[in-house]
């Protein structure tokens, strides 16, 4: 849990900080619209959210993904640990005026939800921030509220890409050398699967992004990469067994076993 503290104050100093919601939630400027556009629908098409879903945000952030998917489902509880990104999530809401989200704060390894309650969860760019103690924990957590049958969707950080591998052999390099860089548990695509059977889930599909990408790109090139994989995701280069595994964004989602 101390992990867990330290991560807290790193993100209610993160949410006052930033500038925009956009910079709290991927600690960057905002992206081209175009290549915004394409990931949105690549997203929406992953969650496949139905309009008799309870879903359940775990870790909600500004509320990104609630203006995405709120209006296309039944109902929506969003959670997130920082009462920073709450405070954030909350004006996003008022000015949507989504009116079937509840928003609360708590930890993904303590859900404040009752067993076999929603019908989807969603977890995007959360068990970086967790060990893996703790983050077996929230998935066995996910698979208590899911009703038999709901699924998880994950994104997470790939330690098997290419782009994600390098970037924490270079962290270990400066945290030797007496440098301060913020340390995430980076895992691979085997492990994710291996714990997901683990808390009862059975993998339905899964796909990556960034597979291409590298540290110290220049930002035209990396969007211009960005594009061709988003266009053409379901292609023979992008679309096959061994490359939706190992792009530095990884999405899963599982089924909740009976």
């Amino acid at each position: 849990m101390t992990e867990q503290r330290n991560w807290r104050e790193y993100w209610e100093r993160t949410a006052a900080e930033a500038a925009s919601d956009v910079e709290f939630d991927r600690g960057t400027s905002a992206r081209d619209p175009q290549l915004d556009l394409l990931a949105r629908k690549e997203l929406l098409e992953f969650i496949a959210p139905r309009p008799t879903d309870t879903l359940f945000d775990a870790g909600c952030g500004t509320g990104a993904n609630l203006a995405l998917l709120a209006d296309k489902v039944k109902q929506v509880f969003a959670m997130d640990y920082s009462a920073g990104a709450l405070s954030r999530c909350a004006r996003r809401i008022e000015e949507l005026n989504l009116a079937n989200v509840t928003l609360f704060q708590g930890s993904v390894t303590h859900l404040p939800l009752g067993a076999e309650s929603v019908d989807r969860v969603i977890c995007m760019s959360v068990l970086q921030y967790l060990d893996d103690d703790d983050s077996y924990e929230a998935l066995r957590e996910f698979a208590r509220v899911l009703r038999p049958g709901g699924e998880l969707i994950l994104h997470v950080k790939n330690l098997a890409s290419l782009y994600l591998a390098s970037l924490r052999a270079a962290k270990h390099v400066k945290t030797a050398l007496g440098m301060r860089t913020k340390m995430e548990h980076v895992r691979t695509f085997g492990w994710y699967v291996t714990a997901l059977r683990a808390c009862g889930f059975e993998l339905a599909t899964y796909n990556s992004f960034n597979l291409l990408v590298l540290e110290g790109m220049p930002r035209k090139l990396l969007t211009m990469i960005q594009r061709v994989e988003l266009s053409h995701r379901s292609g023979p280069i992008f679309g096959n067994r061994v490359a939706r595994r190992l792009g530095a964004d990884l999405k899963l989602r599982a089924r909740r076993l009976s």
